[in-house]
């Protein structure tokens, strides 16, 4: 992040990172829900930990707006232009908007008949889950997004930060998943043009395994529109069991064998 100081315009806080694997289990329990208490993976708790953290900050340090961003961000060369394009028409048009996406993936384009095949297969999951977010007339620069994920880039009003602590109280999923729950509350939109890209595959995301190794090199070089590969997506973990990741290759290779050994 250091290194895009130029292209972010204004200095930056840095905010430690809560890491899960070093919190016990009494604290994992006391700060999530029954379910994730058992079935989320230490990266997930954390993850949704140090956002959580970050909204403290917003409110601490008494900021009408903050953008957050996670350290493995990558802003494109006219940050500043475009991050202030939409800014300017969103006060213009919703001087009460909350939330805005610089960066997403998933059920996030203008254009939902552009959605690739992975984006497709999310946005069914998680409209059967978590819901949608209620469309808006689209602006020039920004537009509300279907089911959009991805936290490694946005700006949060304070408002919009204490209600997210209160709604989010306990950890509960993948923080942007859970985030999708209550969105509806909120004013959100994403900009039209992606500011912030975030080059996620199995071999750099805190989240995933490395295992299987061989699919993962292969599928590190297929990424969809958003740039994430698709070695993420299948390594990502639904939920945990213990210490082990649930992805879609162990779901993939046990109802596969299921199906073979009847």
């Amino acid at each position: 992040m250091e290194s895009q100081i130029d292209i972010i315009g204004k200095p930056f806080k840095r905010i430690s990172a809560i890491v899960g694997k070093e919190m016990t289990k009494e604290e994992i329990k006391n700060v999530s829900t029954p379910f994730c208490s058992v079935f989320c993976t230490s990266s997930m708790i954390g993850i949704f930990m140090s956002h959580k953290k970050a909204w403290e900050n917003v409110i601490n340090n008494n900021d009408r707006y903050a953008m957050i961003m996670e350290d493995d961000c990558s802003l494109i060369p006219s940050f500043q232009e475009d991050l202030k394009k939409c800014i300017d028409e969103l006060f213009l048009v919703d001087p009460e908007w909350d939330f805005l996406y610089l960066g997403c993936f998933g059920g996030c384009d203008r254009n939902p008949n552009e959605y690739d095949p992975i984006a497709k297969i999310q946005v069914i999951l998680m409209s059967a889950t978590t819901g949608k977010i209620n469309p808006k007339k689209p602006n020039v620069y920004s537009f509300t997004p279907e089911n959009p994920t991805g936290f490694h880039c946005y700006v949060v009003s304070q408002k919009c930060a204490k209600k997210l602590l209160k709604m989010l109280d306990k950890v509960s999923y993948h923080v942007d998943v859970a985030f999708i729950k209550y969105a509806n509350n909120f004013n959100v939109y994403s900009c039209s043009k992606t500011l912030g890209y975030q080059y996620t595959n199995s071999e750099n995301s805190t989240q995933t395994e490395s295992f299987p190794i061989i699919l993962n090199k292969i599928l590190n070089n297929f990424e969809c529109k958003k740039k994430i590969s698709y070695s993420y997506y299948f390594s990502a973990p639904a939920f945990g069991i213990s210490k082990y990741n649930v992805n879609f290759y162990l779901l993939f290779f046990t109802f596969n064998n299921y199906y073979c050994i009847k």
